[in-house]
């Protein structure tokens, strides 16, 4: 009988456990290189030393063999069923002690490049073991295969070495992605096996570095049910919810929600409850070669599988099969699209609601403790996703600093919010300049009385439900859509702007060009991407020129005017979910389809200023000091009918000629601004003077 080493001194954790099992791969590997005539082993010197540490010196060729597989099934009996990353890979994968063998024999260059040197001179060259020499080895009856493993023929016949059994354990190992190929457009006898470098870190119970695209989430740093803000409704059915998962009863959570919501951090929560961490896969991962490894890596780390797909709408995305891995998966998911497949059909959902404001107010206070009195008002009107307030929170206090604050002002929260996130809309929008107030705009009492009525609305839109009756109680949103209608350079932009200052909100003009796409169905994916995003941020989107896209669907002649109008039909019933708040300007007010006029909660109609609103956006746009008579600029109001966006440019002209002469501006540089403008359009100036007597 061969003596095996006493295990119970070795702590059980998971490096011990890894090490024993490269012992028994590295004695069965020494048991198998047979070089005396006698029969006797005379392993490498390297190889040796492993023997002489493993206290197996100088036992003959048959008593490595039955030490190896002894040492195995001792090794295995020591580990019992201990929490440990390759006890839960067998139980996952069902491998059996050959499998077992035949993975660590193939992974043993991994941790000692000799063992590369090795097999190279085994078989000719190749540095990883083909799946005959790995068969060959990791064979547990030596008598059978003495004769094919000779030192003089090995190369020539470790094909017909490999037994039935110890090949069936290769392929499994194959098939589950446990061994790779690495020249797998050879002949299968001439494939080069290794174990993935990211599963070998795992196997000795080290994360390692991960894919790019993967993030580990270990149980011991899940928070916990108890630290989440979230609503009572939810919470109560939360409790049973890692018992139903852990029993198998529903395979798959989903998790819906708003992005940064804090759908991925309750998935980590409740993979926490059942002693689980995390493995993320970003929606990037979804389609690259590494998906095929993720089962394994899940259960070596003991780790919930978590799926970030995006899918446009309309897409149901699949869930892929996991082997190895005999857990739930948790998958999370926006607005639109689903999911089908392997596990599809035992999916729990959940949806996780946008935080509300009780939920807003502990999240300011609990990373912003700083925040009072009106600088929290302000924050607390901000319909952020959780995710997004904690960035926010953070923004908030580093803009305090660099303006020299111990605390945070509202002023701080609203730079904070003008950076919060805008990488992910500038790709569709642009950020618009807000500045300005009521006193800019020159506008007919009844037109200010509705604009006014537009910031109450979207001030108190969460608010609104209480005051509303059972009828529309359930069907009222937080979202505020309103529509601008008015000749160019009638003050709708500039009415925009004036509205986010007075709202303390960022403004994005969407750029339609980067929007709407040729290709059918990619504008509703844009679309879907911009409103997602822009809801979360809380910020305002306007639609200039938003008779593009809100235009009237016309009769079906052509498969053009059918995906046209489904485009449209999209967009009114994104519109009509939407939660943020969505400004749309037009100056063809005629050509918006009716049903997009239905569903708009203000319309505001932007006339052409008369003489005296002409007057008063003439002396707003010129300089203080001028030398341009009274009597001239009431002539050139009355007289002149230009739009409050003409009248700009003019005065920004004239301006222009006034610096170009080096002097004040004066009212011949003006009248010859009035005059260009003029020309711009086509149309004779009605002023009295000369071209002769306005020129500068």
């Amino acid at each position: 009988m061969t003596k095996l080493p006493d295990f119970s001194s070795l702590a059980v954790t998971p490096r011990n456990h890894f090490r024993l099992l490269f012992f028994a791969a590295a004695i069965q590997l020494a048991a198998r290189l047979e070089t005396g005539a006698d029969g006797t082993a005379a392993p490498t010197a390297f190889l040796q030393r492993y023997l002489d540490e493993a206290g197996a010196s100088g036992l003959d060729m048959l008593a490595l063999a039955g030490l190896a597989s002894n040492w195995l099934a001792n090794c295995q009996a020591w580990a019992g069923d201990a929490e440990l990353p390759l006890n839960r890979l067998i139980r996952a994968a069902a491998l059996s002690p050959a499998a077992l063998m035949a993975l660590f024999m193939a992974g043993l260059p991994e941790e000692d490049s000799r063992f590369g040197d090795l097999y190279a001179e085994l078989q000719g060259g190749a540095r990883e073991p083909s799946p005959g020499l790995l068969a060959a080895l990791a064979e547990a009856d030596v008598a059978d295969s003495r004769a094919s493993i000779a030192a003089n023929n090995l190369a020539d016949n470790m094909a017909d070495a490999c037994a039935d059994s110890a090949d069936t354990q290769i392929r499994q190992l194959l098939d589950i992605g446990l061994l790779q190929t690495l020249n797998p457009e050879t002949a299968r006898g001439n494939w080069r096996l290794r174990v993935p470098a990211v599963l070998w870190d795992a196997l000795s119970g080290s994360a390692g570095k991960l894919p790019v695209g993967l993030r580990h989430t270990p149980a011991w740093a899940a928070p916990r049910l108890d630290q989440l803000a979230l609503p009572d409704s939810l919470q109560s059915g939360l409790e049973i919810l890692p018992a139903l998962l852990r029993s198998g009863a529903a395979g798959t959570l989903i998790l819906r929600g708003p992005h940064h919501n804090g759908r991925a951090t309750l998935l980590r929560a409740l993979a926490g409850e059942m002693s689980l961490g995390t493995l993320e896969i970003m929606p990037a991962l979804l389609f690259d070669g590494v998906l095929a490894q993720i089962g394994l890596l899940a259960s070596l780390l003991g780790a919930l599988p978590l799926f970030r797909p995006e899918p446009a709408p309309g897409e149901a995305w699949r869930l892929p099969e996991l082997p190895g891995w005999d857990g739930p998966v948790g998958v999370v998911l926006g607005r639109q699209g689903g999911i089908q497949g392997p596990g599809a059909e035992r999916a729990l959902t959940l949806r996780l609601p946008w935080p509300d404001e009780w939920a807003r107010r502990q999240l300011w206070l609990a990373h912003l403790p700083e925040l009072h009195g009106a600088a929290l008002a302000d924050a607390l009107r901000l319909r952020l996703t959780s995710g997004r307030l904690v960035a926010a929170a953070s923004l908030t206090r580093l803009q305090a600093a660099l303006a020299g604050h111990d605390t945070p002002t509202a002023a701080d929260l609203q730079a904070a919010c003008r950076n919060l996130g805008s990488e992910a809309l500038e790709p569709m929008a642009q950020p618009v300049r807000v500045d300005g107030d009521w006193r800019h705009l020159v506008l007919p009492a009844h037109v200010v009385e509705e604009l006014r009525a537009l910031v109450a609305r979207c001030r108190h839109r969460e608010r609104l439900r209480e005051m509303a009756g059972a009828a529309i109680r359930d069907g009222l949103s937080a979202g505020v859509r309103a529509l601008f209608k008015g000749a160019s350079g009638t003050g709708k932009t500039l009415a925009a702007g004036v509205l986010a200052a007075e709202l303390g909100l960022p403004l994005y003009r969407v750029d339609l060009a980067a929007v709407v796409n040729k290709y059918i169905g990619e504008t509703e994916k844009n679309l879907a991407r911009l409103f997602d995003r822009a809801e979360e941020l809380d910020v305002i989107l306007l639609f200039d020129e938003g008779d593009a896209l809100l235009a009237k669907r016309t009769e079906v002649t052509s498969a053009h005017d059918r995906y046209a109008n489904l485009e449209t039909n999209y967009l009114l019933q994104r519109l009509e979910g939407y939660q943020g708040i969505v400004l749309i300007a037009t100056n063809l007010g005629e050509n918006i389809d009716s049903a997009f006029l239905r569903r708009m909660d203000l319309v505001v109609e932007f006339p052409r200023p008369e003489s005296e609103a002409r007057l008063a956006i003439w002396t707003l746009h010129l300089p203080e000091r001028h030398r341009v008579e009274a009597d001239f600029l009431r002539e050139a109001a009355q007289r002149c009918v230009l739009a409050g966006g003409q009248i700009r440019n003019a005065a920004l002209h004239a301006g222009l000629l006034a610096l170009e002469a080096g002097g004040e501006l004066t009212r011949r540089q003006l009248e010859a601004a009035i005059r260009r403008e003029y020309r711009k359009s086509g149309a004779v100036c009605p002023l009295r003077s000369s071209p002769a007597e306005a020129r500068p």
